[in-house]
């Protein structure tokens, strides 16, 4: 299609050429400014081959869902008296028309971003927004790959938490290209999570793990949460296989500040009134594997890993990364503090099901963008075009109001949450449920599985030393909240409760000893 070089066109119009003219250099004047009310955009300096021009791109009100694209206002096409080569212009790819703002200043922080040229059907030149990142005043790149997992959190927490879902599902991909980064092993190269710290490594009596970029020889599985909860049968060797790592922000408050690694230490920090708060940039994650032979051999689009006990395929995972501090009443505030994301295969049977019927809350990029992030990530062409994110979220409901829940989950990790099924009254399966087989993903008329409100109930009572039972509670949780377990035993959330951070490995993986027989 026809590709418009906009502003090298309208130089006929009767601006003067760039010799002799005196350039200005101050990088402040030259960054751009997008209108927090209007988003309009304010280009005061766009280099275009060897020239400079000054623009405004006009949001572009087009109607089906959230597509923020710009065009531009040709009567504001004038020449700039910046050099070219001033590192804080934005610069217009003379080839693809692609525009590429190396400062713009919005909401009171200063980005980079993205924008790819557009022709829905016009001849008229549309931008629309792939990408943004943190940048400084003269334009230098704040390279969010390179960032550490507290700097990325404070300078992402802004987009992470925007009411926009293409901000939450862009802050998806990339917290997805930073934990999937390359590191070598003895089959070639993965994914660096595979080299953090496991449930195993953490809650042990003496942690002694090392953060050297090292995978694993084999997965460490954790119980699955149905199971611990006294639930439905998940010995099925297809089940979710669930592996939870952390990085080493979250592994040393765990084992150093609060040494919450054991059941004595949740008792001492917590029955000493300490308040649980990870630290910002703490980032949990939860992989979801199985097992390939060559009686059921991995997709051949799904990616694959060799441990010593047998090659198993990536099914998805699901990340919780820290990027605000917990507001003070934890259990009702809408305030968001972590940030949740579930990544899935994308032909995993019954999640375009979920896709499509339940999950509240996806920003539903497109292939393309996709894969300009996965190439800014440099992990294209390694096989996560395969993998997608369900959904994101970052509080109880989905405008903060109360009213609509947010739906978030994985068909494997979560597939007791499925409808109909054992756990459609939140109370969990009775016992002549147990060894009911649950209902396929695809077949599932609903899915009661939340991470926020889920986890926002992992707790410990310093009075009676005991957590809160595993429950799957969706929405905001009441003042009252009782969840009664498959006994009919009562437990009030807020009878003695103390928050563990929305952290559920402390309460399963730091347990109540068991009294001696």
């Amino acid at each position: 299609m026809k590709q418009i070089r906009i502003f090298g066109l309208l130089m006929i119009s009767g601006f003067m050429g760039a010799s002799g003219v005196a350039f200005a250099q101050d990088s402040d004047a030259v960054c751009a400014n997008l209108d927090d009310q209007t988003l309009t955009l304010d280009l005061p300096c766009v280099v275009s081959g060897d020239k400079t021009y000054s623009a405004t791109l006009i949001k572009d009100h087009r109607p089906g869902g959230e597509v923020r694209t710009w065009h531009v206002d040709k009567n504001s096409i004038a020449e700039a008296h910046f050099a070219p080569d001033n590192k804080a212009c934005a610069v217009l790819d003379g080839s693809t028309n692609d525009l590429k703002l190396k400062c713009v200043t919005s909401h009171g922080k200063v980005w980079q971003a993205q924008l790819s040229a557009k022709y829905p059907g016009s001849e008229r030149l549309i931008w629309g927004l792939e990408t943004y990142w943190p940048a400084t005043p003269g334009g230098e790149e704040q390279n969010w790959l390179s960032m550490s997992d507290q700097e990325f959190a404070e300078n992402f927490s802004y987009m992470a938490f925007s009411d926009s879902l293409v901000d939450r599902e862009i802050v998806a991909w990339l917290l997805f290209a930073r934990i999937n980064q390359q590191v070598e092993y003895e089959h070639g190269t993965t994914s660096v999570w595979k080299a953090w710290a496991t449930d195993k490594d953490t809650f042990t009596e003496s942690p002694s793990f090392v953060f050297n970029q090292v995978p694993r020889v084999d997965p460490h599985f954790v119980t699955q949460k149905a199971e611990l909860a006294g639930g439905v049968n998940t010995m099925d060797p297809d089940g979710s296989n669930e592996e939870v790592t952390r990085n080493d922000v979250g592994y040393n408050y765990i084992i150093e500040t609060s040494k919450m690694n054991t059941y004595e230490g949740v008792v001492a920090y917590v029955g000493e009134g300490n308040e649980v708060n990870m630290p910002v940039g703490s980032i949990e994650i939860k992989a979801s594997w199985l097992l390939s032979t060559k009686e059921k051999p991995a997709p051949a689009d799904a990616l694959t890993f060799k441990f010593t006990s047998g090659t198993y395929w990536f099914r998805g995972i699901h990340i919780m990364a820290k990027m605000r501090p917990a507001p003070q009443d934890l259990y009702y505030s809408e305030a968001p503090s972590w940030f949740w994301t579930t990544f899935e295969y994308n032909r995993n049977p019954g999640v375009q099901n979920i896709r499509d019927n339940f999950i509240t809350q996806r920003g539903g990029l497109d292939i393309d963008a996709i894969r300009k992030l996965l190439t800014m990530g440099g992990i294209d062409g390694i096989g996560f075009e395969a993998y997608a994110p369900n959904g994101t979220q970052i509080r109880y409901t989905a405008n903060g109001d109360g009213s609509t829940p947010v739906i978030l989950g994985h068909t494997n990790m979560e597939d007791f949450a499925g409808s109909p099924g054992p756990w459609d009254d939140g109370k969990g399966p009775s016992a002549a449920e147990e060894n009911i087989p649950l209902t396929p993903a695809k077949q599932w008329t609903g899915f009661n599985a939340s991470c926020h409100s889920c986890h926002a109930t992992a707790s410990f009572n310093p009075n009676t030393g005991e957590y809160f039972p595993f429950n799957v509670p969706v929405g905001a949780l009441p003042p009252d909240y009782t969840y009664t377990n498959p006994k009919g035993v009562n437990f009030m959330l807020g009878d003695g409760y103390v928050p563990l951070d929305f952290m559920w490995p402390i309460a399963f993986q730091a347990p109540k000893p068991k009294p001696s027989k």
